[in-house]
């Protein structure tokens, strides 16, 4: 199943069984948001099948897994929020 992605200004296909970096998001709006969306073609035409604001911040990643269930009608996705680690003072 062919999926993609458009976070901010990105649109990049999505690779099934591999990774895909998304470059920083830098077009977003007073509350560092940013439309984020999935998509997965559908005979052929592109279907999106999650839509969402996210916030874009520096202090942390996020981390989309797209996978799709047997006998499911679209793929789903699941994000994983990671933050950065911070030194701990001596």
């Amino acid at each position: 199943m062919e999926t993609a992605i458009q976070a901010g200004e990105h649109r990049l296909p999505v690779n099934p069984g591999k990774f895909t970096k998304v470059p920083p998001v830098t077009k977003v709006n007073e509350y560092n948001m940013a439309q984020t969306n999935f998509y997965y073609q559908q005979g052929g035409s592109w279907v999106a099948f999650a839509e969402r604001q996210l916030q874009y911040l520096d202090a942390c990643r996020r981390l989309f897994i797209i996978h799709a269930t047997p006998g499911a009608l679209q793929p789903t996705v699941t994000t994983i929020v990671d933050t950065k680690t911070r030194v701990m003072p001596r």
